[in-house]
């Protein structure tokens, strides 16, 4: 985080002389050379002002950058601009503390499940017992059972990391034992299944990673997991609200000062329940459009 005295964008500047590329353009190219990306902001949008009568400028020229390690590690880190009261910069912060979503997830299936052996025969022994009424009845309910009986395979597929550093020091093992006899035809057949294994669970990683974070254009087999986990750590924490603003002014930031308030403001909004209706005209509805 730095006061780089420099925009980086065309839009990084309103009022005044207009952003020319000469401006931003070596910092943009360090940026680029080094591997760095401006972090995402909450409240303002510029950092630094000049208000006079007739000449008002807005410019963005404080800046938090960071590699794609850093914001994997730190990924619900943002840089948050305050007010800026008397003072011509806005002070900056970096606030980490965000909270934990409370948000329930609905089931969702994993490709990389139908790579497990036990995956046919499950769908099969749930998928034969029959249900009776319409077609779309009978194909709706048929998936709806699927759901229970597809989770302790989708769980697995979720502590697959666990599993990866399992095998790894499962094939640690059989190799150390294979150094001992050159020639023991077992421990070569060890060391075998468990290379086979952990190359596999790489590849259910991936896929479940790539389907995770909705990316098409990638090969898989290219060893881009921790480009998929930055995109779907991403992803997760543009789902959730961390910080608002409320009506008085007011940051919140726990999950049931962010809930109250939005109950209340959309309960103002929408206006209280009426407690008797008017009745309808059915003979008006049946007449249509009247045109003069």
């Amino acid at each position: 985080m730095e006061d780089f005295n420099n925009v980086i964008t065309s839009q990084g500047r309103i009022g005044g002389n207009s952003v020319t590329v000469v401006e931003h353009r070596d910092l943009v190219h360090m940026m680029n050379i080094s591997g760095l990306y401006e972090a995402d902001t909450r409240g303002g949008n510029f950092t630094w002002s000049k208000n006079r009568r007739n000449d008002v400028i807005y410019s963005r020229i404080d800046h938090m950058l960071g590699n794609m390690d850093w914001f994997q590690k730190y990924s619900e880190a943002v840089l948050e601009i305050l007010a800026p009261n008397i003072f011509d910069h806005a002070p900056i912060r970096i606030r980490t503390d965000q909270q934990t979503s409370q948000r329930r997830y609905m089931f969702k299936f994993l490709n990389c499940i139908t790579q497990d052996p036990s995956y046919t025969q499950v769908v099969q022994e749930s998928w034969k017992n029959r249900i009776h009424g319409t077609v779309m009845h009978i194909f709706w309910s048929k998936l709806r059972r699927l759901h229970p009986t597809l989770k302790p395979l989708i769980k697995k597929s979720t502590n697959i990391q666990i599993q990866i550093q399992q095998a790894g020091h499962e094939l640690m093992q059989a190799q150390e034992h294979l150094t001992n006899d050159l020639f023991d035809v077992q421990a070569k057949e060890q060391v075998k299944i468990f290379q086979d294994k952990i190359t596999q669970l790489n590849q259910n990683e991936e896929r479940m990673l790539m389907q995770k974070s909705k990316v098409t254009w990638l090969q898989l087999g290219d060893s881009n997991n921790a480009y998929f986990h930055a995109l779907v750590k991403e992803k997760n924490r543009q789902k959730d609200i961390y910080s608002l603003i409320a009506l008085d002014g007011r940051i919140l930031s726990t999950h049931d000062q962010i809930e109250d308030e939005i109950l209340d403001f959309y309960t103002t909004l929408v206006g209280n329940k009426a407690t008797e209706l008017k009745g309808i005209d059915i003979t008006a509805i049946r007449r249509g459009k009247l045109f003069p």
